[in-house]
Formats: C-alpha cells, structure tokens, sequence
C-alpha cells in the first residue's frame, strides 16, 4: 500500500526533526500522534506494530506512521538501535495500491504533482535519503525561518516519492518478465517440481531465481508452490467426499502425512478439522 496525493505542490509542512539513540534495551512506547511520522532506521532493528500491521524496521528501511494510527513497539530492541525521524502534515492524502499508482500515472497531465509515499515498511535508496533528512535536522537546530524547513522537507517527500515510483516501474518490469513462470508454475503445480527444475526449464542459476523471485513476487517459489497446492486442497476438501490420501494424490504429494503436516502448518489445523469446520459453516450459514 503507498500513501497518495494528485495534487503535491510543495504544500507540505515540517513540525520538527530529531535523532534516536540507544545501546540498551528498548522498546517504542504505545501512542497516536496526529501528524505523519517518518523513521529512517540506521542501525538495529525496531520491532512496531502499526494499527494491526507487524514490521520489524531494518538498517536502510523506511517506517512512515499516518497520523490518528495506533502504533507502538512489539518487543524490546536486542542490540543498539539508531535511526532519525521527522514529523509533517500534508493534506489531501489516500491509501491506494500499486495498480491505482500507475493507473493515476498514466493518466495525470502533471505528474511531477504526483505525490506517492511508501506506506509503513519499505526499502529505498537508504544512504541519499539519510543524507537529506540529516541535513533536514541540522537546518532545524539552527532555528532557520518555518518556510526554509518546509521547502527542504518538500525537498525530501520529493525524492522518496521520485524513489517510490521508480521502484513501482522496475518492479512492474520484472514481474511482467516473471509473469511465464507463474503461469507455468500454475499449470504444473500438482506435478513433481522444485525450484531447481523450475530454474532448470527457464534457463535460470537457482540461487539467482531464487533471490529475484522472493524479491519481485513477494513470496519463495517453494511457497508458492505450496500456496497454488493449498487452495486446492481446501477446495477439494470443503465440496468433494474424497479421502485425504485421495486429496493429497491429486495436489501432488504421494505422502498423505506429510500433506497433512503442510496443511496443518498453513492453516492451524488438519484437514479433517478443515473440513469439518468449513461443513459447519456452510450450515450454519444456510
């Protein structure tokens, strides 16, 4: 999910600036602030929970917090933890997801007034985002005119969003040269296939595949295979009479114990309590 405006033009506005530091223990405290927060983590790792979103915030992450979201830390930090943050208000913003993004690209007469903020947890280009937003704090302790901080600030949004987008782009990119191998995964998911005979058939190093799969997709090819063999056992198992042997021949695992300890991992629980569950639902609902 991204943060969007159609009609950014410089209209931000900076509240303050700072920088945090801690080689103890340390865990954010619970809160709602009514401006937008955004953290660029440095060192360490921050464990938050944002309305009902876990992230845990990673050296060159960057964590914006909407304001009249709850948010808080999930646990106490286990190493030393660094990172700035700022706090500004910006008006006219919505959630949108990555197809709106590119819709509303497409469309725009202007979109160099297009605004869009990556939402909660996101990787960018850490080390100019880190310069900008330090110079941000400096200009700040020197007491320069509101005006000044705010032009920088704009300065900033503007980058990350220039980042964001591109980030979008390239992504569309390579999942549009992924998309064959989904839909090959698809169609032969049932068979007996791995990553290395995926990487195999493609004419891809199986490391390699592996990384920019996860990377793009946003989910291992392993689990993929495992997700596209899942929903199909919940389907057979909620509108056929078929035995789990039955139903695991079919998804593509000649063991039915080890089919029932994936299901079991994937969904908390058996299949016969699936599909028990699931009966009981449909008549309760009927």
């Amino acid at each position: 999910m991204y943060i969007f405006s159609d009609c950014f033009a410089s209209n931000a506005s900076f509240i303050s600036a700072g920088s945090f530091f801690s080689n103890e223990p340390w865990k954010h405290s619970s809160r709602i602030i009514d401006s937008y927060e955004i953290i660029c983590m440095i060192d360490g790792v921050l464990p938050m929970e944002i309305g009902n979103i876990k992230v845990d915030v990673k050296p060159g992450e960057l964590l914006l917090i909407p304001p009249g979201v709850p948010h808080r830390g999930t646990a106490k930090t286990t190493e030393l933890v660094r990172f700035l943050w700022f706090h500004f208000t910006l008006q006219n913003l919505e959630s949108v997801n990555e197809e709106i993004v590119l819709s509303k690209l497409l469309k725009s007469a202007t979109p160099d007034k297009l605004l869009v903020l990556p939402k909660y947890n996101y990787a960018l280009d850490a080390n100019r985002i880190y310069l900008m937003v330090n110079q941000l704090l400096d200009i700040y302790q020197e007491k320069v005119p509101s005006s000044y901080q705010d032009n920088y600030l704009n300065c900033i949004l503007h980058e990350l969003s220039y980042q964001t987008l591109r980030y979008i782009k390239s992504t569309r990119i390579e999942k549009s040269e992924l998309q064959p191998m989904q839909d090959w995964i698809r169609i032969h998911v049932f068979e007996d296939i791995s990553l290395q005979s995926i990487a195999d058939y493609f004419n891809y190093n199986k490391n390699y595949l592996s990384r920019k799969y996860k990377k793009v997709i946003g989910i291992s090819i392993t689990a993929q295979i495992t997700k596209y063999r899942m929903d199909s056992a919940k389907v057979l198992l909620a509108e056929t009479s078929l035995s789990i042997q039955e139903i695991a021949d079919q998804v593509g695992y000649e063991d039915a114990k080890y089919f029932m300890r994936v299901f079991r991992k994937m969904e908390n629980m058996t299949p016969t309590q699936y599909r028990f569950t699931f009966n009981k639902r449909h008549y309760n609902n009927s």
